[in-house]
């Protein structure tokens, strides 16, 4: 007997049996299995989850009807950049807060006063927030030595970098909850030198990795801050490593700029002395004499250990886009800036991590960008907003320079997959073009990555936005020292 032949009800089973890819995958086979997945909740809400690169979070749907009720419901808000509810929550020492950070519906601030406070965004907006001044925090941290932090809710964890010394750096491991040494590190602080004074570095949490990357001389050095052990110390004399971002707790891209322009994948192997292994680069567009690439700084959504476990769904770590912001900079008298976005995909980067777990260490590949840019990427005229947490998910999102809108560019797509709610907006399949005497690049530059762009009229004027899953959040501080928090879910 063959698949074909077999009686509905056992198709189903071992349809159930696949993975969300190799389920939608099938539904294109023939129409009497596309009914028998359509017309089956819990396998259309499996292929549904996917597509939208989530998972169940602590979702307590009674059956598998409700549930994709409410998946294609929070689908139908982010897409018509419908909220469901807007808050105005206050938020003092604002303009001069000097790091913050978003995540999974908690949002963390170091004001200008040197306290550092944190709150739900799900909160009753009249709620008090959690804050605690750095100096109460009993390692020697002050408003005058605080330089950054980085949080994870997930594992309760904040990771705040101060400085001691001109020279001399610490990264203090912290429960974000009660401010105490984190249980899980452990050393509760690691020391570690630093080439420059003011400090110019970017942090990011991958499950047990902590990255810390620093300019001028660029610097990268990853710990696995359970163990307090370094794993990755890579030194660039000549030039900087603007920032990176991890593809997974055991693998990051890196922008390097410059003369020969490219982005670096590297993949960690803990059991080997030399513990950073590139396993490709990947060159950018070619440009003319007349411009040169000045910096490269890499954006995508944090990493979360574990479920966040506060909303019906959670982010899966793989659905994910990564923006290059690219400043070029030209070389004659007129010095003029140009500045792009270039969007790619995590399973476009993490493809080169594959290849080189599956052929070996020493495996290694270095690619032009015909060979994989064009048809994996979009490219799009940029301008300078680079503001982190604006990217989330497979999203990101800009305010309009020109006036009170805001744009929300979902590279969530998967041509050919039938979707009974499509929502508004507009759906981009054909090529993107860069071209002309104001474009850096040699030749015509075509990209063609899907995407979908939405774009709402706001009530009120925004300099910044940031998103995380569940939430939008509009911040003026030139107006006032408030934010407005919209939900959409």
């Amino acid at each position: 007997m063959s698949l074909f032949d077999m009686p509905p009800e056992i198709l189903c089973y071992i349809l159930s049996l696949l993975d969300p890819k190799t389920l939608l995958g099938s539904s294109s086979v023939c129409r009497a299995w596309l009914e028998i997945i359509r017309g089956t909740p819990r396998l259309e809400y499996k292929i549904q989850l996917w597509t939208d690169g989530l998972s169940t979070g602590m979702s307590d749907f009674q059956t598998a009807a409700a549930g994709l009720q409410a998946i294609r419901q929070r689908r139908r808000a982010w897409r018509n950049l419908e909220w469901g509810s807007q808050n105005v929550i206050d938020m003092p020492g604002l303009q001069a807060s000097k790091a913050y950070d978003l995540i999974n519906g908690v949002l963390a601030i170091q004001d200008g006063s040197g306290s550092f406070w944190t709150r739900s965004l799900d909160d009753d907006p009249a709620a008090a927030s959690s804050t605690k001044h750095f100096a109460a925090l009993g390692i020697g941290i002050d408003s005058d030595t605080f330089e950054d932090f980085v949080i994870d809710p997930t594992q309760d964890l904040l990771v705040v970098l101060y400085h001691t010394a001109d020279d001399v750096a610490g990264l203090a491991f912290l429960t974000l909850s009660q401010h105490e040494s984190h249980p899980m590190a452990r050393y509760p602080t690691l020391t570690l030198e630093v080439d420059s004074y003011p400090l110019q570095v970017s942090m990011q949490i991958a499950d047990d990795m902590i990255g810390l990357c620093s300019c001028l001389p660029g610097r990268l050095r990853i710990w696995n801050w359970r163990k307090g052990e370094l794993l990755c110390n890579l030194y660039n004399r000549r030039g900087n490593f603007p920032s990176f971002q991890f593809l997974s707790p055991r693998s990051f891209v890196l922008g390097v700029p410059g003369k020969y322009f490219r982005i670096d994948i590297y993949v960690i192997h803990e059991g080997s002395p030399d513990r950073a292994f590139r396993a490709a680069a990947l060159g950018l567009p070619e440009i003319t004499d007349r411009w040169f690439l000045r910096a490269i700084e890499i954006h995508s959504g944090p990493f979360c250990a574990r479920p966040a476990g506060r909303s019906s769904f959670d982010s899966d770590n793989t659905a994910r886009i990564y923006l290059f912001w690219l400043e070029y900079v030209d070389h004659s008298a007129a010095h003029e800036r140009r500045y792009v976005r270039l969007f790619v995909h995590h399973r476009t980067l993490y493809h080169y991590v594959s290849q080189h777990l599956r052929k070996g260490r020493l495996w290694y590949c270095d690619l032009l960008w015909n060979e994989w840019g064009p048809q994996s990427t979009r490219v799009l005229e940029g301008n300078p907003y680079r503001l982190t947490r604006h990217v989330h998910g497979e999203r990101a999102l800009f305010p309009d320079p020109e006036g009170n809108s805001l744009h929300l560019l979902d590279f969530g797509v998967f041509p050919g997959h039938p979707e009974p709610d499509t929502g508004s907006g507009t759906l981009i399949m054909g090529p993107s073009t860069l071209s002309g005497d104001n474009m850096p690049f040699k030749d015509t530059l075509t990209t063609y990555l899907p995407f979908r762009r939405a774009t709402r009229q706001m009530d009120t004027e925004y300099e910044a936005f940031v998103m995380d899953q569940d939430h939008i959040v509009g911040v003026n501080p030139s107006i006032n020292e408030q934010m407005t928090v919209f939900t959409l879910r």
